[in-house]
């Protein structure tokens, strides 16, 4: 079960164990979206050494890792993640 961390004017933040790993959670308290944070512990929850593994791995573009705006995703009500203010890697650093 999780459990409330803190909460401020935007967010009530949650985490909770999955084999041995804290994992932290957020909910838009104006939406009810739930988002997750993209952290080392998310990333070998998924199978990944780490968040880096995980982005050059799994968070591909055309081929290519994006660059995220945020360290959160998204949490679909199907349990699909989306990044939050996804760019793609060649225009974020100017070369598309």
């Amino acid at each position: 079960m999780a459990k409330v961390e803190h909460s401020d004017s935007r967010f009530v933040y949650y985490s909770d164990e999955f084999e041995g790993l804290k994992i932290t959670l957020r909910v838009v308290r104006a939406t009810g979206e739930v988002q997750i944070l993209l952290d080392d512990n998310f990333a070998k929850a998924n199978g990944y050494k780490d968040v880096g593994s995980l982005v050059n791995s799994a968070l591909l573009v055309n081929g290519m890792p994006v660059a995220l705006a945020s360290r959160w995703l998204s949490v679909g009500l199907d349990g699909s993640f989306t990044a939050i203010g996804m760019m793609d890697l060649p225009q974020a650093i100017g070369e598309a």
